[in-house]
């Protein structure tokens, strides 16, 4: 499967999650998100999703050395699909290869920016419920 195969079933993502990483870790300045998207399409060569809640990884006060899930406001997100990579190598419950239908991610190439899409199948996900503030 190649990403234009992906994108013309996009929609079996909504009631899946999607989680966005950008920055650099070894820098000090990367930033990840996750919420459950609520409605996905591809308009003008762009991914466009509509998350029915939103979360950010930060640091803990007492220990910045560890983080927490808190709650983010931010809940549409906007891709631009023309300059990426696409991968349907991940598997968040066994780290393994499946089938292309489960999971998969974009990565700009200007950017880094990484966007993965987990499927509703996919067991391994964000339980809102841990998230501070939701």
């Amino acid at each position: 499967m190649d990403k234009e195969d992906i994108l013309d079933f996009i929609g079996c993502y909504a009631g899946g999650q999607l989680s966005i990483t950008r920055g650099d870790f070894d820098k000090g300045t990367r930033e990840h998100y996750c919420g459950t998207i609520e409605k996905i399409v591809i308009e003008n060569d762009s991914l466009k999703v509509k998350l029915a809640w939103n979360a950010k990884i930060v640091p803990l006060k007492t220990n910045p050395q560890k983080e927490r899930w808190v709650k983010y406001d931010e809940l549409d997100y906007v891709f631009d699909l023309n300059d990426c990579e696409f991968s349907q190598n991940i598997d968040f419950d066994r780290n393994q290869y499946f089938p292309f239908d489960e999971s998969f991610y974009f990565e700009s190439n200007t950017t880094r920016e990484r966007v993965y899409l987990k499927s509703p199948k996919v067991k391994r996900r964000l339980d809102p419920n841990s998230v501070k503030g939701l």
